[in-house]
Formats: C-alpha cells, structure tokens, sequence
C-alpha cells in the first residue's frame, strides 16, 4: 500500500486508554529537490551622463578649406599662414555648466610636435615642411594632443571658434597634398 520510500513508520501507544497511532513520515523522501539551472545570460547595458552640450552636426566630419600656397612664399620657419575659422556650435547646453575645454588630438608634426601633422607624412604627393597651427578664438595656442584653456559657456547654445593655419617647420617647402585630420573632445566643468 505504501510505496517502499514512502513507508510510514507507525506506533501504537496508549494514551488515556485509546489506542493512538502515531505516523511518521519519512519527510526526506518526500522533499523536492530544486536544482537551480543557469540558462541564459542578461546583459544590461545603458550610461548616466553628465551635463553636457550636443555638438550640431550640421556637416561631419566638418571641413575647413586652408587654401592653396605657392611654397616659393613660404620661406622662414615659423611663418604662418592666414588663418581659417573653425566654428563648432555646441548646443542644448545644460545649465549645469558653464565652461568648457576642447581637446585637439591628431597625429603630431614630425620637426615641431605641437602642430597637426599632415595625412600620410613622406609619401609620395604630401607637402612637406608645414604642419596645422591651432589657436583659439583669443589667438591662445592650442598644442596638438593637449587641451585648450577654459571657454565660457552659457545654458542653451554656443560656439567655439578654433583658428587654423599652416606652420613652417622646415624650409623649403615641398609642393603636395597638406590634408590633415583632427579630432575634437569637450570636457565640461
């Protein structure tokens, strides 16, 4: 009648002169066992920013054309250019903040480590003996790889204008492609 793992152990006793019986069960045999199981994997993603500004991308990457330079006019290192505007709108600018620095960062000129290098240095059609000048809009150099000094900011929306010009590194300067990449990174305060 019982299964054997289920067997009752049972007793008879008296008490106040009835017979009671007393049933035990085997509560071992009776117990499930859950056996946890790991089955899948969650990963959860997601950030808290700080305040910032989203930088307009009206054109990316953004573009400033330097101009064409006869290298016959560029003979003293050290000679600048003129100088091309950049101008980067920040905008929805928290109320939290209200400065900022811009870091430039690029491969550095060869002969003068604080300028912007040129694309592809010593190939075959790349100019040589110039490098990228970076100032701000107060003519404060900015040295490449480093950051700028504080720019005001207020809520809502901004700009900040970056200057840029070839630098004589080396005389003469050869004839080529004086293209250059830069990148922009804004930290808040």
């Amino acid at each position: 009648m019982w299964p054997n793992t289920m067997m009752p152990a049972m007793h008879w006793f008296k008490k106040n002169g009835k017979r009671t019986m007393l049933i035990a069960l085997s509560f071992i045999s009776l117990t499930t066992h859950n056996t946890l199981a790991h089955d899948g994997t969650v990963n959860i993603t997601g950030s808290i920013l700080a305040a910032s500004c989203s930088v307009d991308g009206g054109q990316d990457p953004m573009s400033v054309t330097m101009g064409d330079y006869s290298g016959g006019t560029l003979t003293t290192v050290g000679q600048l250019t003129p100088q091309k505007t950049l101008t980067i709108r920040l905008i929805n600018c928290s109320e939290s903040i209200s400065r900022t620095t811009v870091t430039v960062s690029g491969t550095a000129d060869a002969l003068n480590n604080k300028l912007l290098g040129l694309n592809n240095p010593g190939s075959t059609g790349t100019a040589t003996g110039v490098g990228v000048q970076i100032t701000d809009s107060l003519n404060n150099i900015i040295n490449i790889n480093s950051a700028s000094k504080l720019q005001p900011l207020t809520a809502g929306n901004n700009q900040i204008t970056l200057k840029l010009a070839y630098e004589v590194t080396a005389v003469p300067v050869g004839p080529g492609d004086a293209s250059s990449v830069m990148y922009l990174d804004f930290a808040y305060q």
